[in-house]
């Protein structure tokens, strides 16, 4: 799901599991827009009818909680790089 993801191609922009009792959901941080707006992530949370919204994009750490919702954005996670493999001929 992120911007650089090889596999991003492939993944949903959202999905839904769950844990024990909990509906979780994952949002791409493309879709929230604008980034980080309580409003937005409310309504994504009630129309994925979660308890808890994940969601990315800013690299920063968030924890909010609104409508009975609890929302993680768990930030920046470290180093990345991307190496690119081809043949010029």
């Amino acid at each position: 799901m992120g911007e650089s993801d090889i596999a991003s191609t492939t993944l949903k922009n959202k999905q839904i599991f769950t844990v024990g009792d909990k509906r979780i959901g994952l949002v791409s941080g493309f879709l929230v827009t604008p980034p980080g707006d309580i409003d937005v992530l409310t309504t994504y949370a009630r129309d994925m009818n979660v308890d808890i919204l994940l969601w990315g994009g800013s690299h920063s750490q968030e924890l909010d909680m609104n409508s009975g919702h609890i929302f993680i954005n768990p930030g920046y996670a470290g180093r990345s790089w991307i190496l690119f493999i081809g043949c010029q001929g």
